[in-house]
């Protein structure tokens, strides 16, 4: 079961990220009805630790086994989707280079049939918002420090 939870005020979700990169280019994922892109991961199991849950995220949404360079981020984030006001923490991993070429393209498809694989390029600005906001910064200027972040969609602009 996930570790998640409705309240009266909204949902609450335990999630992980994977920082999976080529060195220039970040891989991301991308539903369709949505008009941003995630990191690739997922809902934590009740019971799993954060590591064993983004390498079987991994592995269900990419087909590859892969392994955690470290904890780079704890995000916590607020925000509003279909209606519904979401609280999640997620913790964000950096993933060792492996052979992208043993990515299984289809297997994105275990999350639903809308979903595709993206390659972003992390020196330019995408065409719509990626979250978490400092997947780029993980990738081209990676903080040796843990990080804490949260992201706010109803913060008044800083």
């Amino acid at each position: 079961m996930d570790c998640t939870f409705i309240t009266p005020e909204g949902k609450f979700n335990l999630r992980v990220g994977a920082v999976i990169t080529d060195g220039a280019r970040v891989l991301v994922g991308k539903e369709s009805r949505a008009d941003f892109y995630t990191v690739i991961g997922g809902r934590v199991k009740f019971g799993e630790t954060a590591e064993a849950a983004v390498l079987r995220e991994i592995r269900e949404e990419l087909g590859v086994s892969a392994e955690i360079d470290r904890l780079y981020s704890i995000n916590e984030k607020f925000f509003t989707l279909d209606g519904i006001r979401y609280h999640e923490l997620e913790f964000l991993f950096l993933i060792k280079p492996f052979d992208i070429s043993r990515i299984d393209y289809s297997a994105i498809s275990c999350d639903g049939t809308d979903i595709r694989l993206v390659w972003l390029d992390a020196s330019r600005k995408p065409d719509m918002p990626v979250f978490p906001e400092n997947l780029f910064e993980a990738v081209l200027n990676p903080s040796p420090e843990i990080k804490f972040t949260v992201e706010d969609d109803q913060a008044p602009a800083r």
